[in-house]
């Protein structure tokens, strides 16, 4: 719900939204299904996985039904400020070339009140983010990028809370 108020709240509403549920156990789909009426502003899509696919399989997914030619993924527990997408936006234009662009963050608490800023951080000429671990939330990446690169490392290093690290190496890569 706060994901989606957060989203609600952007200064700029060009962008589509994609919900999808990895075959949760939990009648989550019922909650989710209700968020259309609260949200009808919102141009949303819903799909269901028809079994638990993981969340880095669930990530290719969402990109694959992305009718855009760049992909955010914001997590169900995230949230994001109210001009994001217009800065978002002016990068995309300032930097056409650029295939993937990440922000800053700030962790919060269960109120969503700041606590401390993120880690995110430029990335060092000469270095990458294998090294530097610089990328968080939120990543935008074009889609011809994404789809330049051999797809997710599935093995249970990654199953573990690191799915998303992949695709920031291959992209960076591309």
């Amino acid at each position: 719900d706060d994901t989606l108020t957060s989203l609600m709240k952007q200064t700029n509403k060009k962008f589509d939204v994609i919900l999808i549920n990895d075959k949760s156990s939990d009648n989550l789909h019922l909650y989710i299904k209700s968020l259309f009426i609260k949200y009808k502003s919102l141009n949303m899509r819903y799909y269901e996985n028809k079994y638990n696919i993981g969340y880095a399989q669930t990530l290719a997914r969402g990109a694959g039904l992305c009718n855009t030619e760049y992909f955010a993924h914001l997590d169900s527990d995230d949230t994001i400020e109210p001009q994001t997408t217009d800065i978002i936006y002016k990068y995309i234009n300032n930097y056409p070339n650029i295939g993937f662009f990440y922000t800053n963050f700030n962790y919060c608490d269960m109120n969503l009140k700041f606590k401390s800023k993120g880690f995110s951080k430029k990335i060092p000429i000469g270095l990458t983010n294998l090294e530097t671990n610089s990328i968080s939330h939120l990543r935008i990446f074009k889609k011809k990028g994404y789809y330049k690169t051999l797809g997710y490392i599935e093995n249970d290093n990654y199953r573990k809370g690191a799915e998303d690290k992949d695709i920031y190496f291959k992209i960076e890569e591309k």
